[in-house]
């Protein structure tokens, strides 16, 4: 990681950020302090109003509400995890909106990625559940991110 971020710390094109792998590991506080060794660095990626640093995730939604809000509130970050284990993510958008608030400033989705269930290699990726998600996340204001 140093390397990395000594090496972009010398471009102005390139930024980094962090996206918390919770299949890695469950445990927020692991993550927590990767994520302040580099957060100050001049080529971690910032981005909102009052210019955050960026933090997002793979997977994340079983840690639940409380657990993201308090490392919001402990780091100040512009937060986009990817709660998907919450489950009105995907079956109520916006009530996951109304539910987390001002929790998170966005989501990070990976659904298109690959296909829901597969017997076989070749079934086609949908875009259906993302599109649902992206909808209610530009209602309540949000980011929404769609990896690729």
């Amino acid at each position: 990681m140093n390397q990395l971020f000594d090496y972009t710390d010398t471009r102005d094109d390139f930024k980094l950020f962090f996206s918390f792998d919770f299949y890695q590991t469950g445990d927020i506080n692991t993550h927590a302090s990767l994520y302040t060794q580099f957060a100050d660095r001049p080529s971690y990626l910032r981005y909102g109003d009052d210019n955050l640093p960026v933090v997002s995730s793979y997977s994340g939604g079983g840690i639940g509400v409380d657990a993201w809000r308090n490392f919001k509130t402990a780091n100040n970050v512009y937060l986009i995890p990817n709660p998907e284990a919450d489950g009105n993510y995907y079956s109520a958008p916006a009530t996951f909106f109304e539910n987390w608030g001002d929790v998170v400033d966005g989501v990070f989705s990976w659904e298109t990625n690959w296909p829901d269930v597969a017997d076989s290699p070749g079934a086609n990726v949908t875009s259906t559940r993302d599109e649902a998600v992206k909808n209610a996340a530009d209602a309540a204001g949000k980011t929404y991110i769609m990896g690729m």
